[in-house]
């Protein structure tokens, strides 16, 4: 007897958890399914450890600590309030991890979303209705693997996650790829927002058979801001470390109040299709452009790769495109008021090409730096759109060019 999937169901009026102080129970059938209770309320006074559950339109507060751990199989929570007034949130679905809609995450303490086989999945309904994540005195950790499922390590779309006391660290892999929105070890659509102290970010693309439309942390058309001091680790064995997925409109990306840094690093060689550390993708012919705005801040950006681009604008070798399209016109735009520092390194490649470079809006200081072996330091296509006011550059090269303009549609 028992499910063996989980299966919804009505929880409206019943009286879960019992009388105590503490609610600890397992739910786990015996063919390993489990339930997911729509319309519970439930408040208790001490901890909450329960196992085989989900919550839909539900709340669950805890005056201590809140576990729900699902061991391998997934765990899906929607439209639901979790609460652990004095204490932590750990929350566990290896198959994959769900938190959806209008759901909010509310901790005194720690808050860990952990899925080790199937992802973790963060995605609220809109740019209004979004997840929030909020940890009042500790810190927040997601850690998700997306590989062999064809998913997302992390998945982070419209959502708010806030360690104003502490850190937040999000790391992902993923081996898989999606024609239009991408697959990355950590991925970032629509409106998202981090706030703490330190923002660290590691995505992983590896192994696998995809070859293109990924990276090892894929942010997608849309706005996302980091606020405090941010490290993102973009590291990719094909296409691109970061990938910046302009599908339907510009990227935006947004630091504020602290340090960052950008380390992507393609690690191709040979064999599978690859576009720089960091790749602009731009759509059906149309100029896309990452618009990064820095302010009370700075930011350092390096993009590595061995056979392409340290940091490209637009992957020359995108055939669909056209080859007058205004896509090929697709670059960065830098506003706000702090210090941007960009280098770009390959082997054999072009250190950095530069199409569409404009700081025109930054007030801080502006330097470029490329660097190659065998290829070119720095290399202006010739659909470059160079808008460049007190800003450094310098290229060099061993065999190459340090700096060459006009160098045709690289």
């Amino acid at each position: 007897a028992g499910i063996e999937n989980n299966t919804q169901i009505s929880a409206s009026g019943m009286a879960l958890g019992g009388s105590g102080d503490d609610w600890n129970q397992n739910y786990t059938s015996s063919k390993g399914g489990g339930w997911i209770f729509d319309g519970a309320t439930v408040s208790k006074a001490g901890n909450i450890s329960l196992q085989g559950v989900g919550f839909v339109n539900s709340s669950v507060t805890a005056g201590q600590d809140l576990t729900i751990n699902n061991g391998d199989a997934s765990l899906t929570v929607q439209n639901t309030t979790l609460n652990a007034t004095a204490g932590n949130i750990s929350l566990t679905g290896n198959a994959g991890l769900t938190l959806s809609g209008n759901s909010t995450v509310t901790a005194g303490k720690d808050i860990t979303l952990k899925a080790s086989a199937g992802g973790v999945a963060v995605t609220g309904q809109d740019s209004v209705g979004t997840v929030n994540i909020t940890s009042t005195g500790g810190n927040i950790s997601i850690e998700g693997n997306g590989t062999g499922v064809n998913r997302d390590g992390v998945l982070i779309s419209n959502a708010l996650l806030n360690a104003s006391q502490g850190g937040i660290t999000v790391t992902g892999v993923a081996d898989g790829a999606d024609y239009f929105t991408g697959i990355g070890g950590v991925r970032f659509s629509g409106s998202v927002n981090l706030i703490s102290l330190l923002n660290t970010i590691n995505g992983e693309h590896k192994d696998g058979s995809a070859t293109e439309n990924l990276g090892g942390v894929v942010i997608n058309a849309g706005g996302s801001h980091f606020k405090g001091d941010t490290i993102i680790n973009a590291n990719s064995d094909r296409y691109a470390g970061l990938y910046l997925n302009g599908r339907g409109s510009d990227v935006n990306i947004y630091f504020s109040d602290g340090d960052s840094v950008i380390n992507a690093i393609n690690t191709e060689e040979a064999g599978n299709i690859s576009y720089g550390g960091i790749t602009v993708q731009a759509w059906d012919g149309n100029e896309r452009n990452v618009n990064i705005n820095v302010m009370n801040g700075t930011l350092n950006i390096t993009g590595e790769a061995k056979t392409t681009e340290g940091i490209n604008s637009f992957p020359g070798g995108a055939t669909d495109q056209g080859s007058n399209a205004n896509s090929r016109y697709s670059g960065y735009v830098f506003t706000g008021d702090g210090d941007v520092n960009i280098k770009g390194v390959s082997d054999s490649g072009n250190g950095l090409a530069i199409r569409r470079f404009d700081n025109t809006g930054l007030t801080g200081n502006f330097t470029i730096t490329g660097e190659s072996n065998t290829g070119n330091g720095v290399a202006v296509p010739e659909f470059g759109n160079v808008s460049l006011v007190n800003a450094t550059i310098t290229g060099n090269s061993n065999t190459g060019t340090g700096i060459l303009m006009n160098a045709g549609d690289e």
